[in-house]
């Protein structure tokens, strides 16, 4: 959905304020502000709840790819320890 809007910019500089000023901020014209309208687009409520929600679902699952990565990790080394654990070392005089 478009919006209509009404901006004032500076007919020396280009610079764009969201109300008349009678000095321009940018360049220190005085009295060139111009009105225009500006469209702008406007997302709707459903939109922008799934835009969130989608946000939501990514930060969600890069946290668990994460955990996972990190769990992973953790009980490979516990594996790997086991293992180290379980081996019986010899002597050279066992040999």
């Amino acid at each position: 959905m478009a919006k209509s809007k009404t901006i004032f910019v500076c007919n020396q500089c280009g610079f764009e304020s969201g109300k008349w000023n009678g000095r321009c901020q940018e360049c220190g014209a005085w009295n060139s502000f111009e009105e225009t309208e500006q469209t702008v687009s406007v997302r709707t409520g459903s939109a922008r709840k799934t835009s969130d929600l989608t946000d939501k679902i990514i930060t969600s699952y890069n946290l668990n790819d994460e955990f996972s990565s990190k769990l992973r990790k953790a009980e490979m080394q516990s594996r790997m320890k086991q293992e180290l654990e379980s081996l019986t070392v010899f002597s050279e005089e066992d040999l």
